[in-house]
């Protein structure tokens, strides 16, 4: 359902006044992930990480709510989907770690907050190995709890790095607001997410060395 959604979705999302936004959010996406087109191997990683921030992170360019969250009612949808505009605006963006699987389903846990969960229908659970870290998106749909499809698997050797920006981030902000907290995982993620792309465009470059305070690459 998800697939037929987002298709819906970005044809009435980058058309009109909005393909002056889709460029630029195109041109910001590409210095983070790298160029990338329909002849790339990680094309379809990286189209749905983009149509998820295009839609439900990116603000519009004058500051305002990301799309989703200010045009939402542009979309015309089934009755069997009027709820999941509001279920991708409440989704649990994080990093997780994967702790195991059962059957179809699988055992996941937010490392900012510890709270574990367990995702329904999942289909490829084979891109999934023991303590690895990755970012993705949760919704809760039809009384299940789903990932929206977009991922983005973290190295091994990013997991010390990894914990240790987690620890120091609840350090920080123990006695923020929650507005404060939302805000300073989202800029971790995202800084977690282009270091994962650029150990995939500095291969000459050891992963250690890109994920660190230091980096060697412009993060």
């Amino acid at each position: 359902m998800l697939d037929s959604f987002y298709e819906r979705a970005m044809k009435v999302y980058t058309e009109g006044k909005n393909r002056i936004e889709l460029h630029k959010a195109r041109t910001q996406f590409f210095e983070w992930a790298g160029q990338f087109d329909e002849s790339s191997h990680d094309f379809e990683v990286k189209m749905s990480l983009f149509t998820d921030w295009y839609l439900l992170d990116r603000p519009y360019s004058d500051g305002s709510a990301p799309i989703f969250k200010m045009n939402s009612e542009d979309m015309q949808l089934p009755d069997n989907e009027q709820g999941l505009i509001s279920s991708l605006q409440e989704c649990k963006h994080s990093v997780f770690e994967f702790l195991k699987t059962k059957k179809d389903k699988l055992y996941i846990k937010d490392l900012f907050d510890g709270q574990k969960y367990l995702i329904s229908d999942f289909t490829i659970l084979s891109a999934f190995t023991k303590e690895q870290f990755f970012e993705a998106r949760v919704i809760e749909f039809d009384e299940k709890l789903l990932f929206t499809g977009s991922f983005c698997f973290h190295p091994p050797q990013a997991s010390k790095y990894i914990l240790k920006e987690v620890k120091a981030l609840k350090k920080r902000t123990k006695k923020e607001s929650e507005e404060v907290i939302q805000n300073e995982r989202k800029q971790l993620i995202n800084k977690l997410f282009r270091m994962k792309f650029k150990t995939d465009q500095y291969k000459h470059i050891k992963i250690e060395d890109i994920y660190c305070d230091n980096s060697k690459v412009k993060v």
